[in-house]
């Protein structure tokens, strides 16, 4: 199956580009850009844990209008950990996805008690939720994930992406079990192509059958590729989803979870 065939109209929440203060990338924003649309696919997100992308992604998506380029925030660092001026910021600027802190201080609850969130936490929420963005949670433990998703949902955020949810590496590494909890409170659950080619890769049919145990309906496809030395990101994310089908997943729940579905979340 050839490259386009299975990425046209795929829309990667997750791809990682250039410009990158600290890690080499394998395309900048409008080189990617580009590449997708050769490739037939829909569109990008363009992540960064160093700065807010919506701005460049604005720009490029302006000179590939057939694309969906999308940008957002990460929570971390170097725009302030839990900020909520950066996201509004974000927001205005058409952002459309917030990560929660993928480094530093992995958490949003308090440790004494996780019903109850830090400081800054329930602005950034209803933020997102009055913007109608994209809740991601990063690369927050399994323990945080339960109470941001009900924090979350109880004032109304609509989206909310569980990030790489069964990577071992920078993931929750999320049970079945678990990831079916999540789901059923709202949450989309995410796997990235990274998910089989980490170092502490999951196997290919416990991925399978946590696909079909939560099901495509609450489920997104995506590749967190980026990386110079991890190769193309956009032929990573279409071996991916080829390696799904060879794998038994259909074509048309792979279309769901890779291209109607991200559409869905980016739209407002």
């Amino acid at each position: 199956m050839p490259a386009e065939a299975t990425l046209t109209g795929a829309i990667d929440l997750h791809l990682h580009l250039g410009p990158d203060p600290y890690v080499s990338r394998f395309y900048d924003v409008e080189e990617a850009a580009a590449q997708a649309e050769r490739h037939g696919m829909g569109g990008f997100v363009f992540k960064s844990h160093s700065f807010g992308t919506a701005p460049l992604a604005q720009v490029v998506a302006q000179r590939h209008p057939t694309l969906v380029i999308a940008g957002g925030i990460t929570l971390d660092p170097p725009n302030g950990g839990l900020n909520p001026r950066a996201v509004d910021v974000a927001a205005r600027l058409g952002g459309k996805v917030v990560w929660m802190p993928t480094s530093g201080h992995l958490r949003v609850t308090r440790e004494d008690d996780p019903a109850k969130l830090l400081p800054g936490m329930p602005e950034i929420l209803e933020l997102i939720r009055d913007h109608d963005m994209i809740l991601a949670t990063g690369h927050l433990p399994a323990t945080e994930l339960m109470p941001l998703v009900r924090h979350a949902t109880a004032i109304g955020v609509r989206k909310v992406v569980v990030t790489h949810a069964m990577n071992r590496r920078v993931g929750p590494d999320l049970p079945l079990e678990a990831q079916r909890t999540l789901a059923g409170l709202g949450a989309w659950i995410e796997h990235c192509a990274t998910v089989l080619a980490e170092p502490k890769a999951v196997a290919e049919l416990d991925l399978v059958a946590a696909i079909r145990g939560v099901g495509e309906k609450q489920i997104v496809l995506s590749s967190d590729l980026g990386r110079q030395d991890h190769g193309d990101p956009i032929e990573g994310f279409a071996a991916f989803l080829r390696r799904l089908a060879v794998a038994g997943i259909a074509h048309a729940a792979i279309r769901r979870m890779a291209c109607e579905t991200p559409r869905r979340l980016l739209e407002a």
